[in-house]
């Protein structure tokens, strides 16, 4: 609608000075050419008839019929015309245009918005000093002429350009001649800028709410906040109340969202979330950052997710406050972590640490000859029903590393020191470890042609060792460490842990194989990488006390193959094949053809005795009118679909019309569906849930 008037106000406006220039003495602006079958010219008036036009200013005029009246200075059509410019065709059966007054005043017209497909058709239009505009019975839609499936109609249009506001009486929405919207009085911004009003309602179906209406408020406070108000109607639960409030300035943004659901009829308890967030820079070094967030119940999620159902599988639900300190040479942060477990009675989690709090100091210096860095850490561990300890880290290494054209070589050498204070009873546990390590790669090209194309191909031996001694850590607990994915990155690191409380010992070394094909623009076009670790010493440090040393001299072997061809194919592997068992642990495979108009994709994925699954999807583009989508992840573990969506689109000139149906495992062991419907109409609004963020986790991942 905004579109629509302005659009509309610039046309008139350059039709006006047209009228005014054309007739004005005084006028020595932009050329004139006008063509007419016969021009009478007495003391009283001006009069062409027959075929007459006007050529001006880009602007084409045409008229059967054109009377200027001299004394009264009123330019006047009494039979049909048309007002062309490059953009824009303005038409109807009658015109008058009052010059003293600037009044113009067209009957039973139409405007044509060219860019936007859009026509604006009207009784009577009167446009006054040529910012005040007053319409009566307009009709807007983009769809083509005499075939309106859907229109905005109203009684009577008001429009102040000066100021950007329009008034709307009696406005209706009506879509194949079914009313969709009604209000008897509404008011809008007409320059594109924020404007309080209702929203278009969001419809859809869930399996645990059943039919999900919700109607929308928006509030526009003020050009730096503003305030979404949201109540919903869930047909099996009652009436929810949602809200969100939205703050920026120069320095800083905050939003805070808040959902209540007063006594659920399902379980006849009061449900809420709420969540808050801030992000203030203090100096151009120091930031602050706050998310606060929380729900009422372990279930909140799996039953009140709406149309995000993908939220059913959340465990988690972080909170935090962080202060950072960022420089050329210098990082440091506190912050504080808490955490809220969303419980599952059948698959029950431990809940984490919380940190309160986490202090950081990072320092380096680098420069061509050697890298110097020094990381420290604090940390003091909360938690209800587990020891609490405050861990502090000093963790200086340095580096000087070989650069040459055809090799590097980056020795390092560093102090691992990690000193644990308990809080029950002030033990105290401190660790020492020395970290050494070496890493050298070789580089290789060569020209080829292959398939009548011309490549770089690369050749990348490189060889990591690491050198760590052994050192009991049996008795420290785990605040916040885990194993590491073993993958390609983490091949090349020196600890298997991730967190701080375990070090492993170390006396290995890998050996990695990598090839690329590169073609003449620079763009990669294969990847190809092979890598394997071999121990040289027995391993001693586990993470659990009760789990079993490695005791294989050589790690599993990792490979990853990354193909990308123009024609849109792309082909991803990564494989991690077990020496022991002779077969593979892990695999992941996608293969993916996207050709503008369609895309296909196909997975696999296998983590050995956890997860085998395939995915497949497809998004095929019918003809100009009907497209659809759809994917499917199934488990061969499970023997089951655990994520499906389908999806199906309509596309007509004006409108489009979207059905996605959305079907999800959720961590409690049951499944969540929805379903979404949408209805697009261009040039207007949208009536629905949009499920684009569905759409593209699923097929653009």
């Amino acid at each position: 609608m905004r579109i629509l008037i302005t659009k509309f106000i610039i046309t008139s406006i350059a039709y006006v000075i047209f009228c005014e220039i054309s007739f004005s003495e005084s006028y020595t602006g932009a050329p004139l050419d006008f063509e007419s079958d016969q021009i009478s010219i007495d003391e009283n008036s001006i009069e062409s008839t027959g075929s007459s036009k006007l050529f001006f200013d880009g602007l084409l005029i045409s008229s059967e019929n054109l009377i200027y009246d001299r004394k009264l200075k009123i330019l006047s059509s009494p039979s049909n015309f048309s007002v062309i410019s490059e953009k824009n065709m303005f038409s109807g059966e009658s015109f008058s245009y009052d010059v003293d007054k600037d009044k113009l005043v067209i009957n039973n017209g139409e405007l044509y918005i060219d860019e936007h497909k859009a026509r604006v058709k009207f009784s009577e239009i009167s446009v006054y000093d040529r910012v005040y505009l007053n319409s009566e019975s307009s009709s807007y839609s983009t769809c083509e002429a005499n075939n309106f499936d859907w229109e905005l109609n109203s009684e009577e249009l008001l429009i102040n350009a000066e100021n950007n506001i329009g008034i709307a009486k009696s406005t209706s929405l009506k879509f194949k001649g079914i009313p969709l919207f009604y209000s008897p009085y509404l008011d809008f911004s007409i320059d594109g800028s924020r404007k309080s009003g209702i929203m278009p309602p969001d419809v859809g179906h869930t399996s645990g709410g059943g039919v999900e209406i919700a109607i929308p408020s928006y509030f526009n406070l003020a050009p730096n906040y503003d305030l979404l108000f949201n109540p919903k109607y869930i047909e099996k639960r009652g009436s929810q109340i949602g809200s969100r409030f939205r703050h920026i300035s120069k320095d800083s943004s905050s939003q805070f969202s808040f959902d209540f659901l007063p006594n659920d009829s399902l379980i006849g308890e009061d449900r809420w979330s709420y969540g808050l967030f801030h992000n203030k820079k203090i100096t151009e070094e120091i930031t602050a950052k706050l998310s606060v967030n929380k729900v009422s119940d372990n279930s909140y999620f799996n039953d009140l997710s709406g149309a995000d159902i993908t939220k059913t599988s959340q465990k988690l639900i972080n909170s935090n406050y962080l202060v950072e300190y960022n420089s050329d040479k210098i990082d440091a942060s506190i912050g504080v972590d808490r955490f809220q477990v969303l419980q599952d009675e059948n698959s029950l989690i431990i809940e984490p640490y919380n940190k309160k709090p986490e202090l950081t100091f990072n320092y380096q210096d680098n420069n061509q000859f050697y890298f110097v860095n020094l990381n420290t850490k604090s940390t003091k561990f909360g938690h209800p029903n587990l020891p609490e300890a405050r861990r502090d880290i000093y963790y200086p290494h340095i580096s000087m590393p070989i650069q040459k054209s055809f090799y590097s070589i980056k020795p390092n050498i560093g102090l691992h020191h990690t000193e644990y204070v308990f809080t029950q009873n002030q033990n105290r546990i401190k660790r020492t470890l020395p970290i050494y390590s070496v890493d050298s790669v070789l580089n290789f090209e060569r020209e080829i042609n292959l398939a009548e194309s011309n490549y770089t191909q690369t050749l990348e031996p490189r060889i990591y060792y690491v050198k760590i001694p052994f050192k009991n850590q049996s008795i420290i607990p785990l605040f916040d460490t885990s194993i590491s994915d073993f993958n390609i990155d983490q091949i090349f690191q020196t600890n298997r842990f991730s967190g701080d409380d375990r070090i492993n010992d170390a006396d290995q070394i890998t050996f990695a194989l990598s090839s690329k094909l590169i073609d003449v623009n620079g763009r990669e076009k294969t990847k190809a990488v092979i890598a394997q670790r071999f121990y040289l010493d027995d391993e001693q440090v586990v993470l659990h006390n009760d789990d079993t040393p490695r005791n294989s001299k050589k790690s599993d072997i990792l490979i990853g193959i990354d193909q990308y061809s123009p024609n849109g194919v792309s082909i991803n592997l990564a494989s991690q094949y077990s020496t022991v068992d002779n077969g593979f642990y892990r695999t992941t495979f996608e293969a993916s053809m996207d050709n503008y108009d369609d895309f296909y994709k196909l997975g696999y994925r296998l983590n050995k005795n956890s997860i085998e699954q395939f995915d497949f999807g497809v998004a095929k583009f019918i003809n100009n009118k009907w497209d659809f989508l759809a994917s499917a992840d199934y488990s061969l573990k499970d023997k089951q679909i655990i994520e499906t969506i389908f999806g199906l689109n309509y596309n007509k000139d004006c409108w489009i019309f979207s059905f996605t149906y959305h079907k999800l495992a959720s961590a409690f062991k049951d499944f969540n569906n929805a379903f979404f419907l949408e209805l697009k109409l261009k040039g207007l609004t949208n009536i629905g849930p949009d499920p684009t963020d569905l759409i593209e986790r699923n097929f653009r991942r």
